[in-house]
């Protein structure tokens, strides 16, 4: 609202509303015009609060792809949030998010919509892991689990090189949504919003599981996809409970070496 004459001013405290200024003129035609003081008030402001955190909010940083994983194969583009295994041919290569959840941390949540290829392979990978895993496929090593479509009428899940059936089987412009549950040790997938069911639940059977971290990622030739850690709005709702993989979330910021 905008007074020009003389108005009654509130004798209580202004409370303080989101994205709104106030601004008193001496004057309606000069706005050097010198009058009487008066003290204004806000109450709930956080404008010149010494704290950075609590005037910005508290910073954070999703997790992308990682251009460190040592995979011969496999391109990351649009700042990493896109893995490009050529167009044909070629040889698998596996990239992981560079964040990592560690065990019993809860539960996380990202998104993998596939633009382009037959062998779609999101999934998770416990990391460390030996160095000759990067260059196969995701799901084709021990600590690695995965939802595969062969283009076929089911789908299927892979992990230690082993597959079976489970889920649908999923086309390109299917958005595929990846259940980390850190807590039971437990991966589930969904389709288009649809849960698949639990695809895994042994992740964490492991003697070094403490020293070891959870990534999402993807990993196949002839295949592009989009991952979606959080950065921008999902395209379906993450289940009740989960998380964005992102450093505010993270007990502390574990990023893969």
């Amino acid at each position: 609202a905008v007074y020009t004459g003389n108005f009654s001013a509130p004798e209580h405290n202004l409370e303080w509303t989101t994205n709104t200024k106030l601004l008193c003129c001496r004057s309606a035609t000069d706005i050097t015009a010198s009058g009487p003081s008066r003290t204004v008030t806000a109450v709930k402001s956080n404008l010149f609060d010494n704290n950075i955190n609590v005037v910005m909010g508290e910073r954070s940083r999703y997790a992308i792809l990682s251009t460190l994983n040592p995979g011969s194969y496999g391109s990351i583009k649009q700042g990493g949030l896109q893995y490009d295994g050529g167009w044909s041919g070629g040889s698998n290569t596996t990239r992981m998010s560079d964040l990592g959840a560690p065990p019993y941390s809860g539960k996380w949540y990202c998104e993998y919509w596939n633009e382009r290829g037959t062998s779609p392979e999101p999934g998770v990978a416990r990391l460390p892991f030996a160095a000759a895993a990067w260059d196969t496929f995701l799901g084709g090593s021990v600590g690695t689990w995965m939802y595969y479509s062969p283009g076929t009428n089911t789908g299927y899940r892979y992990s230690g090189g082993t597959g079976l059936p489970y889920g649908d089987s999923y086309d390109v412009g299917d958005v595929i949504g990846m259940c980390l549950d850190t807590d039971k040790g437990e991966l589930r997938f969904t389709k288009n919003g649809i849960d698949q069911g639990v695809a895994y639940s042994d992740l964490n059977d492991n003697e070094d599981i403490y020293s070891k971290t959870f990534h999402f990622g993807a990993g196949a030739f002839s295949q592009q996809a989009q991952l979606n850690f959080g950065q921008k709005p999902f395209v379906f709702p993450p289940p009740e409970g989960y998380k964005t993989l992102c450093t505010a979330n993270l007990p502390v910021n574990i990023v893969n070496p």
